[in-house]
């Protein structure tokens, strides 16, 4: 496999992804793409989106080195351009369809050479140890925490799941909540992991559940994850996310949101605060992604319930 000429590694003021995708700053591109880190997850994750902006049939290459890590590629849309590939000195000539996912095993490198531009691959970066555990929480066997090389491609869960973040950011920022569970699920869905009676949706136990509830209530000004609510049930992250809906009837995603979106409309009808502040302490992080939020759930806006409440 020749060496990609005349790279560049992303620089700090081209949107170097940080904590969480050190495969992806250690790559090298013939020409560089716009990066966009989509949310700091907890320790052992990263998330990014790239893509290549340049018209016409310039070719570009992308280099990865052995990976620290297992890295996970998915794209909701194909362009149908052919693309050569090296896959650990292995060659693979393919067009991306819709829902294509490949998975880099830890230890390998990759080389792609492809015509044209790129929107919105998917880039979800998996530490080791955060592997071993989903394997571990899950059941599965401990050899599913040390893959080698998977490709799906034209997989409608896959491009399900790929559309389910873009929508995701369409409205906002991706939350930490989301975006761990979003992961979680892809992650379990390239390895495969059968159902079994052992797997099956369990029920929070009503003490559990409360708990989970008490912690939701006390913690919507901070970035809860998918794993704290989990820990506070007592489940794995993929049980608990299964649990919780068949209990409570919404995600614990949707179910964050709504307790939000309720602490945001009580603090705009009864404290005279400006917009930013009650987005930020009810953990939305700005303006346009509260009203978004409060637009989805109820339909209304913050300014229509601020207004309401002063007659």
């Amino acid at each position: 496999m020749g060496m990609v000429q005349h790279t560049d590694t992303l620089p700090a003021h081209h949107g170097r992804p940080g904590a969480g995708l050190v495969g992806l700053q250690a790559a090298r591109f013939s020409v560089l793409p716009d990066l966009e880190r989509l949310q700091a997850l907890p320790a052992g994750l990263g998330l990014a989106r790239v893509s290549f902006r340049h018209r016409g049939e310039q070719a570009t290459e992308i280099e990865l080195p052995p990976l620290p890590e297992h890295v996970i590629l998915l794209r909701a849309v194909g362009d149908g351009r052919p693309q050569e590939a090296w896959i650990a000195g292995r060659p693979l000539r393919r067009r991306p369809l819709p829902g294509t996912a490949l998975l880099l095993g830890l230890g390998a490198d990759a080389r792609w050479v492809k015509r044209g531009a790129t929107d919105g691959v998917l880039h979800l970066h998996l530490a080791p140890d955060w592997l071993s555990r989903l394997a571990a929480e899950e059941g599965l066997p401990a050899a599913a925490a040390r893959p080698d090389l998977r490709l799906v491609e034209g997989d409608s869960r896959m491009a399900g799941l790929a559309n389910l973040l873009e929508a995701e950011r369409a409205h906002g920022p991706v939350t930490a909540a989301f975006a761990e569970h979003w992961a979680v699920l892809v992650a379990l869905s390239l390895l495969q992991a059968p159902p079994g009676p052992a797997r099956r949706a369990h029920a929070i136990a009503p003490r559990r559940l409360a708990e989970v509830k008490a912690f939701i209530e006390a913690n919507l000004a901070g970035d809860i994850t998918l794993a704290d609510m989990a820990a506070a049930a007592g489940l794995s992250r993929f049980h608990f996310a299964r649990a919780f809906k068949r209990d409570t009837g919404l995600s614990p995603h949707a179910f964050l949101i709504a307790r939000r979106v309720e602490l945001a409309r009580r603090r705009l009808q009864e404290e005279d605060l400006p917009l930013e502040a009650v987005a930020a302490a009810t953990g939305f992080g700005s303006t346009a992604h509260l009203t978004s939020a409060v637009r989805r759930v109820t339909g209304a806006t913050p300014a229509q319930w601020r207004r309401a409440a002063r007659g």
